[in-house]
C-alpha cells in the first residue's frame, strides 16, 4: 500500500513538473483562449528582443507595437532608434514606453524620454506615450510612498501630454494597479498585465490593453530572449480603428490649440459692440472692462491700427489716455474677426467662465466635438469640446470649452428615439449639434435631450 502510495505522489510530482515545464516554455498559455477572443492582436519590445524584422512580425496577424525607449532619468534602450525607425515603414500602431523609476523625479525621466524620443510635427502620424509603473528590485508590494508616486507620476504625465499632445497610456501589472491605480489617474487609458486571468477593474473603468502572456513566440527577431509579451485590444477592428481616429483628432485640435495660443495668446473673438473704459496702462498694454463685464487687452505699439477682416477696414486708436471711454463699435463687430497689420498686436482676453458659459447656453444650441464616449449605467457620457461657432467664420479660431455632456439612454439621437448605444458609435470624432435640457442647465448640469450630426 505504502509502495502505491510513493508511486502514485511520484506520477504527480512528474506530471506538475511537466506542466510547470511546458507553462515556463510558452507551450500553455492560461489565458490564450480568453485573448483570443479579441481581434486586434500586439506586441511590446525592448533591447532583449534584439534585431526584428517588423515586417515579417506584422503579417503574423500583430496591428499594434510598443517599443521601449527610456528608463529612469538616464537609461535608453539600446534598440529604440532601429525600432522607431522600422515600424515607421509598416501600418502598426506605434506605441513608445518608458520604464518608471521611483528613485528620479516625473519632471527627469520626462525629460529623458523627450531627449530619445524627440519632438513630433503637426502631421497625421500618431505615436502612444506610455508609462510602465510596477514593482521592481527592492520596491516589493506596498514599498512606495503612494503619495510621493502619484505626484511624480502626474508630473510625467503632464508633460509628456503637453509635447506629444496625446493623453499618454500607463502600464502596469494587476498587483500594482490595485495598490497604487485603482481610482486613481481616471482620465488615463490602462495597459494591464494579467499573465492568469482575463484583468477586471474598478466599476466604470475598462482596460484598454491587456498583456496576457510573457511567453509568446513568433518569427522575426532574433535576441537573447526567446520570448516575446502578446497583448490585445479591448475592443473590435472598428473600435481601434476609431480609438485611433481619436488620437489623431486628439492631437490635432491640441496642435490647433497651441498654435492659437502662439498666434494669438490669450485673444479671443469679440461677441459684442463693446464701449470700453480703460482701467489701466502699463508697458503699452491697456487693460479695457466692458459694460459687460468681461476683460479686455490691447497691445499698442508705434502704429495703433487695427484691421477688421471682415469688412478689410483699417481703423486707427489715437491718443488714449485713462479713463476715456473708448468707442470700439465700428472696429470690433459681433460677426467679425480682428486680424493685425504688420505694426500693431491687439490682444482681446474674454472671462467667459461658470455663470457666463452657462448663460450663452441657454441661449442657444451648441456645437460639440465628441471625441470619447464613456458608458455609465443606463446614461453615456460625451467627453468632447463645446465650439463657440456664432461669431466667427474661421474654425481655428473657436472659442473652446472642454466638458463632459449626460446623454440620457431615451435621447433621441440622430432623431431616432432608443438604441442609445448604437447611434453613439456613429458620434466618434464629429462636430455634433446639441440640445441641453434648459432646467438641468439652470443647476448647472449639462444634460442633453437632443443630438443631431451637423448638416442633417
Amino acid at each position: 500500500m505504502k509502495k502505491k502510495i510513493l508511486i502514485l505522489i511520484c506520477v504527480v510530482i512528474l506530471i506538475l513538473a511537466f506542466l510547470i515545464f511546458l507553462l515556463l516554455n510558452g507551450i500553455i498559455i492560461p489565458t490564450k483562449l480568453e485573448a483570443e477572443k479579441y481581434e486586434i492582436k500586439g506586441i511590446d519590445v525592448s533591447e532583449y528582443q534584439g534585431t526584428i524584422d517588423w515586417k515579417k512580425i506584422e503579417n503574423q496577424g500583430i496591428n499594434f507595437a510598443f517599443i521601449k525607449a527610456t528608463e529612469g532619468s538616464k537609461s535608453k534602450d539600446n534598440c529604440f532608434d532601429f525600432n522607431y525607425k522600422e515600424i515607421k515603414n509598416t501600418n502598426l500602431l506605434l506605441g513608445i514606453y518608458h520604464f518608471f523609476s521611483f528613485e528620479s523625479s516625473g519632471y527627469e525621466q520626462y525629460v529623458n524620454y523627450k531627449n530619445v524620443v524627440g519632438k513630433i510635427e503637426d502631421d497625421d502620424d500618431i505615436f502612444l506615450p506610455i508609462i510602465d509603473v510596477e514593482y521592481y528590485g527592492k520596491y516589493k508590494r506596498n514599498n512606495v510612498h503612494k503619495e510621493n508616486f502619484k505626484n511624480e507620476l502626474q508630473e510625467m504625465l503632464g508633460e509628456l501630454e503637453k509635447t506629444y499632445r496625446i493623453k499618454p497610456i500607463i502600464y502596469t501589472t494587476t498587483a500594482f494597479y490595485n495598490d497604487y491605480i485603482k481610482n486613481e489617474f481616471k482620465n488615463y487609458d490602462i495597459w494591464i498585465r494579467n499573465i492568469y486571468q482575463k484583468p477586471v477593474l474598478e466599476e466604470n473603468r475598462e482596460w484598454k490593453f491587456w498583456q496576457y502572456t510573457g511567453k509568446g513566440r513568433l518569427n522575426g527577431y532574433e535576441g537573447e530572449e526567446w520570448f516575446i509579451d502578446l497583448n490585445v485590444f479591448n475592443g473590435t477592428k472598428e473600435n481601434f480603428d476609431n480609438y485611433i481616429k481619436s488620437k489623431k483628432e486628439e492631437k490635432r485640435m491640441n496642435f490647433n490649440k497651441e498654435k492659437i495660443k502662439e498666434k494669438l495668446k490669450e485673444e479671443s473673438t469679440v461677441t459684442n459692440i463693446y464701449k470700453a473704459l480703460i482701467t489701466n496702462i502699463e508697458n503699452n498694454i491697456l487693460t479695457l472692462k466692458t459694460e459687460e463685464g468681461e476683460t479686455l487687452k490691447i497691445i499698442l505699439e508705434d502704429e495703433t491700427k487695427v484691421f477688421n477682416a471682415r469688412t478689410n477696414e483699417n481703423y486707427k486708436i489715437e491718443n488714449i489716455k485713462v479713463n476715456d471711454k473708448v468707442n470700439l463699435e465700428n472696429i470690433l463687430k459681433k460677426d467679425g474677426i480682428i486680424t493685425l497689420t504688420d505694426k500693431t498686436k491687439i490682444l482681446i482676453i474674454r472671462d467667459i467662465h461658470g455663470e457666463e458659459l452657462k448663460k450663452e447656453l441657454l441661449n442657444s444650441e451648441v456645437d460639440f466635438r465628441v471625441e470619447y464616449i464613456i458608458e455609465k449605467g443606463n446614461n453615456y457620457i460625451l467627453k468632447g469640446e463645446i465650439t463657440d461657432w456664432y461669431y466667427i467664420t474661421d474654425y481655428n479660431l473657436a472659442e473652446r470649452f472642454e466638458i463632459e455632456v449626460l446623454v440620457n439612454n431615451n435621447t433621441q439621437i440622430l432623431g431616432i428615439t432608443g438604441k442609445t448605444k448604437e447611434q453613439l458609435k456613429y458620434l466618434y470624432g464629429n462636430t455634433i449639434y446639441i440640445t441641453f435640457d434648459k432646467n438641468e442647465l439652470k443647476k448647472g448640469k449639462l444634460v442633453a435631450i437632443n443630438i443631431e450630426v451637423m448638416g442633417c
